[in-house]
């Protein structure tokens, strides 16, 4: 009898639930994370494409990891962890380069009494930001090759094919300069 009480509370226990900050290798994967970061060049306000493949990568072996970032897990869910979040938040931001050229310190401010960020918001506010000022970028370099004057047919085909998307762009409702 004794035996079959003790089966059934480990079968009980065993289909539980348990969160990653609670598991006894979270944080040498927090450590591994962090490290894998390290060698990936920092986050600056002109390189979302080639970082952001990088990171989710090496989120990508975690699976607890990569549903917070895809706001999977919102908080309030029993899977949602408050530890991982933060550790995650921390991690993001460590990545990113926060002094010099191009730094991207400005967006992750916040006001005094705000919640910290959740890695999902977080993440969603970088993507957003980032990829708005490569696009302002490209359509700078588009004006300026449409301000170059030659005659020669494809030189104006191309100029035509850019004004085409300027308009279409237009259409879709991006302000242009």
């Amino acid at each position: 009898m004794l035996i079959k009480l003790t089966k059934h509370n480990k079968a009980r226990n065993y289909n539980a639930y348990k969160k990653p900050s609670c598991c006894s290798d979270f944080h040498q994967r927090l450590s591994h994370t962090h490290d894998a970061l390290k060698e990936a060049p920092k986050l600056t306000t002109k390189n979302w494409y080639a970082w952001n493949p990088q990171f989710r990568g090496i989120l990508s072996n975690w699976p607890a990891a990569m549903k917070h970032l895809n706001g999977t897990v919102a908080p309030g869910d029993k899977k949602y962890d408050h530890a991982l979040n933060g550790k995650l938040c921390t991690i993001l931001q460590s990545s990113a380069l926060l002094a010099g050229n191009n730094n991207i310190n400005y967006l992750f401010v916040q006001p005094t009494n705000s919640e910290p960020w959740k890695l999902h918001k977080l993440y969603c506010r970088l993507k957003k930001d980032l990829t708005k000022m490569e696009k302002i970028t490209k359509l700078a370099l588009l004006n300026k090759v449409g301000k170059i004057c030659m005659f020669q047919a494809d030189v104006c085909k191309l100029i035509a094919d850019i004004n085409k998307h300027w308009a279409k762009a237009e259409s879709m409702g991006h302000s242009l300069p």
